[in-house]
């Protein structure tokens, strides 16, 4: 299933706060630096976060710098803070928020980084992203509300151009396709698309790229001060190109599937197909290629999906330990950035983990999975299921319990019936009869044509006293 959470080279999906001037006046803000320190979360002892903190001001003032000099965007007046909260609560895919506020009586743009999500690894190159943020802050500071009636493609595809996060992006949302096996040139739907997704961000700051290879250097600059200083969008680019809308859209759309096409065949996406299309006839086959891709081609965007595609077929054939091996290489520096894998690639790495009968191991970092994806519903079941498999492997059954009920809602399928039938021995091993029936008739229910429901209706009904 394609995932729609992002992350900035790990992507994060950007939202903007209100334009509402909200009362804004935390005695704690170091406005002389321009970042705020008195967070209080869960990670605020955390050294990661402490050096993060001290490392945001210069982080700031080179971001600042270079909008100026990509782009020479200066504020207009306003200062652009930056603090940091935790994101519990925040809808998932979201690293970071901009908002406009007032502090005595001065307007602000405050850029929210949330901490526990970007601890956790699903972000990684801070400064685009900063970048990126910068540039929202800075262009709003200078338009006031014009900036809002702004439409998205372009405040998006301008920050995405401007931070310099375009070809990573455009791998990051080529790579999530392919994962979701869907076809990379449905991407392209047109910069109007009516469903404007993270997904279109790569579309989006494509046509600011386009204008720059066929019109020159600073012609994204001057479509860009065009649109600040009044002009529409559409009639900045139509100027810039000398090119009508239509037919300036209609050119980019071929450019744009050209661009994408050469990404594909510099990927090598060809073999990485023919891997994939082997899986149906021959797992065994599959994984050797995948294999061969990733030794073979150790700097294609599509290296890090034939690790995964590899760790997860030595799971399906038997081989656990090349699976954890395969999989801990995603975790590396060099494919960290590809976080659409990872919560995966943590879940086939418990997997492994407990086929190999090392419990402690896979509940540490089935809890490591649990804490890092706290907004992921599917992937928490898939995590408690495996901790409550390792405690009742291990013998632990009442341990099992809290984890395997917490799991039963997340899943389905074969899965949930697994979650039922432990619950059910553990429940029976724990004397709680009660509970034990009552599970045994969710498992009557949801899973009638389950073989193990004849024996357990024996363990249930023999042993209840």
């Amino acid at each position: 299933m394609k995932k729609s959470w992002l992350i900035f080279l790990l992507f994060p999906a950007l939202t903007f706060g209100s334009c509402v001037r909200k009362s804004y006046r935390p005695v704690y803000l170091s406005v002389e630096d321009g970042v705020d320190r008195h967070y209080l979360g869960e990670y605020r002892d955390d050294q990661r976060y402490l050096d993060l903190a001290k490392a945001m001001p210069d982080m700031r003032r080179e971001a600042l710098a270079h909008i100026s000099k990509k782009a020479g965007l200066q504020r207009c007046g306003s200062n652009v803070l930056v603090s940091f909260r935790d994101g519990r609560g925040v809808k998932q895919g979201i690293y970071v928020k901009t908002g406009t506020r007032e502090l005595d009586g001065e307007i602000v743009e405050v850029i929210t980084f949330f901490v526990d999500r970007l601890l956790s690894g699903q972000m990684d190159d801070l400064e685009k992203s900063l970048h990126h943020e910068i540039v929202h802050a800075t262009m709003r500071s200078c338009m006031e509300d014009r900036y809002k009636s702004l439409p998205k493609w372009f405040r998006e595809g301008s920050a995405v151009w401007i931070a310099g996060q375009l070809p990573d992006r455009a791998e990051y949302i080529l790579g999530n396709t392919l994962f979701s096996e869907d076809d990379p040139f449905s991407l392209l739907n047109g910069i109007e698309s009516s469903r404007h997704s993270t997904d279109d961000y790569m579309e989006d700051s494509l046509l600011f790229e386009y204008i720059r290879q066929t019109k020159g250097p600073q012609a994204p600059i001057q479509l860009i001060k065009k649109t600040m200083t009044g002009l529409s969008p559409k009639k900045a680019f139509t100027e810039v190109s000398g090119q009508d809308w239509p037919a300036l859209h209609s050119a980019f759309q071929q450019w744009a599937r050209n661009f994408v096409a050469k990404k594909l065949q510099d990927a090598f996406h060809d073999e990485y197909q023919t891997a994939l299309a082997a899986f149906k006839e021959d797992k065994a086959k599959a994984r050797d290629l995948f294999s061969e891709f990733a030794k073979k081609h150790p700097d294609s965007f599509l290296t890090p999906l034939a690790l995964y595609r590899a760790g997860k077929y030595h799971n399906f054939t038997g081989q656990f330990q090349e699976a954890i091996d395969t999989l801990n290489r995603l975790f590396g520096e060099k494919y960290k950035k590809h976080s659409y894998l990872l919560d995966d690639a943590l879940v086939q790495i418990g997997w492994s983990l407990t086929e190999l009968k090392k419990y402690p191991e896979a509940i540490l970092r089935m809890e490591q999975l649990i804490r890092d994806y706290p907004d992921r519903p599917t992937i928490q079941g898939r995590a408690y299921y495996r901790i409550g498999l390792a405690y009742f492997e291990s013998g632990k059954q009442f341990e099992a319990i809290r984890p395997l009920r917490k799991s039963l809602s997340r899943l389905s399928g074969k899965t949930q019936e697994s979650c039922l039938v432990m619950l059910i021995k553990a429940y029976v091993k724990n004397r709680d009869w009660e509970l034990a029936k009552d599970t045994l008739e969710k498992l009557e229910s949801w899973f009638p044509k389950s073989k193990q429901l004849p024996r357990l209706r024996e363990l249930v009904h023999k042993q209840r006293p």
